[in-house]
């Protein structure tokens, strides 16, 4: 498990150890692990409802809260809709890393030409 959360920090994903009464100011969350199948990795779990009253969760209006996943028949209505040469895809958000968004500008002048592709 220290070779996890040392893989964890490494990567950006978690910050060391903290001692809140040094930073009275910083909102941290309480995490664990659990073993991740028969595969000897560990999966992190990190609560964001904790602590209850003060929690990220609580932040949340429950109206902005609910999740609905997609399923095989909403994918199957899609390509419908789309019609012949729709081009499907499903990504490992882990294969994907850490992504650094940016935010930039693009003039019609300066967009690729669909035509040429």
């Amino acid at each position: 498990m220290d070779e996890y959360l040392a893989e964890e920090c490494g990567k950006g994903r978690v910050l060391g150890q903290l001692n809140q009464e040094h930073l009275p100011h910083i909102h941290t969350n309480r995490f664990g692990v659990i073993p991740k199948g028969t595969t000897g990795r560990w999966r992190l779990i990190v609560d964001m409802s904790f602590p209850e009253g003060a929690s990220v969760n609580d932040g949340i209006s429950e109206n902005l809260s609910s999740l609905t996943y997609v399923g095989v028949q909403d994918a199957v209505r899609g390509i419908a809709r789309m019609g012949r040469g729709t081009v499907m895809a499903k990504v490992d958000v882990k294969c994907l890393g850490v992504l650094k968004l940016q935010t930039t500008e693009v003039s019609t002048s300066q967009a690729p030409d669909a035509a040429a592709t």
